[in-house]
């Protein structure tokens, strides 16, 4: 999407577009005051391991009432391709991820804990959990 006045570009993903979808089916809000749309992003903070991350948007575009409706037709029209290409998307993030954790944990251990899971499901979270929490407080302690 193209903001020409704020010379700005965003641009949804098939996923995110089918959300946006059904918040303009489920809200009348928007009908008034239009909506604002941009890349979700989670910030992190570095420096402060207690601090959650914050869910956020990124070069986000605020669109008029009438530009939410033409949005929505737009997204009606095409939502039989955004479902095809959500699901590829989605598949997509699901093999990336699991590359992430196999990098994290390593090869052996990561095949490890997926046999684990697929027989109990209960303790594989268990280990990563402390897996996890063990290397946050050997990061935390080594920055000291």
């Amino acid at each position: 999407m193209w903001d020409s006045e704020a010379r700005r570009v965003t641009q949804l993903s098939a996923t995110q577009a089918i959300h946006v979808l059904g918040y303009l089916r489920t809200n009348d809000d928007w009908q008034t005051h239009g909506i604002t749309v941009g890349e979700p992003a989670t910030r992190l903070s570095i420096g402060d391991p207690d601090r959650e991350p914050e869910q956020v948007l990124l070069d986000k575009i605020s669109l008029t009432a009438a530009q939410s409706q033409e949005l929505l037709v737009l997204l009606q029209s095409n939502q039989e391709a955004l479902g095809e290409l959500s699901e590829r998307e989605e598949e997509e993030k699901g093999r990336a991820l699991n590359e992430a954790y196999r990098i994290l944990f390593g090869r052996e251990n990561w095949e490890l804990l997926g046999r684990l899971y697929q027989h109990n499901p209960e303790k594989a979270m268990e280990i990563i959990q402390e897996i996890t929490s063990s290397k946050t407080t050997t990061n935390t302690a080594e920055e000291c």
